[in-house]
């Protein structure tokens, strides 16, 4: 069965016996019985013979539906043909392509109020590769091996069809994350910390950084 999607325009094509030739006629190409689709009436003049007539037409939303196909008279509207689509039409909403992650990366500093500490400034592009204007929560994971993960920080973002955003969150911003308080988080000597982002569908990778003595 032909599957399409919601708002694809597709141009069909069907060949009609119409006799005898130099019949004023109309077609017209519809989706199920209460026409959620419709080519509109195609004018043509019958040649006697076998001919090819185009049919543009704009999906309807997901379903499965009977194609349809009506002849009738120019002059009188009356109906001489009648056709049933060999096969019926699917319609499928594609999925939602969700954010790319890329270019994540992690390195320590040192935490301006306490230099006995570092923390740390964490990278990550995310881009939309959809055809569509797209919002997501977008969580900043971080943890302390052999920790599992916990939600820093979230926030809510907006990006337009192919549009890119360079994420920075820098441990030492002041009032970012909550009020009155650095981002963080703290490093200690020996410590693993290690950040990534993610959302409702995906995430970047995984990076981590190490501080010695």
């Amino acid at each position: 069965m032909p599957e399409l999607s919601p708002g694809e325009t597709v141009i069909a094509t069907a060949t009609l016996p119409v006799k005898p030739a130099g019949l004023q006629c109309l077609a017209e190409l519809y989706l199920g019985e209460g026409r959620v689709a419709s080519s509109g009436l195609i004018p043509f003049t019958s040649t006697g013979i076998n001919q090819t007539i185009q049919f543009p037409m704009t999906m309807p939303a997901s379903g499965q539906y009977q194609a349809l196909l009506d002849i009738t008279l120019q002059l009188d509207n009356t109906l001489i043909g009648a056709f049933y689509g060999v096969e019926e039409v699917i319609i499928v909403t594609p999925p939602e392509l969700g954010f790319v992650y890329t270019l994540a990366s992690i390195r320590l500093v040192g935490f301006q109020p306490a230099y006995a500490f570092q923390t740390v400034i964490f990278n990550c592009r995310i881009t939309n590769p959809s055809n569509s204007t797209l919002t997501k929560t977008i969580n900043l994971m971080y943890r302390y091996p052999p920790a599992s993960s916990s939600v820093r920080w979230s926030f809510s973002l907006t990006l337009a069809p192919g549009q890119s955003y360079d994420f920075v969150w820098d441990g030492n911003t002041y009032g970012q994350r909550v009020p009155d308080a650095y981002n963080g988080p703290i490093v200690s000597v020996g410590q693993t910390i290690c950040m990534y982002l993610s959302d409702e569908e995906g995430e970047s990778v995984e990076v981590c950084a190490t501080r010695g003595s």
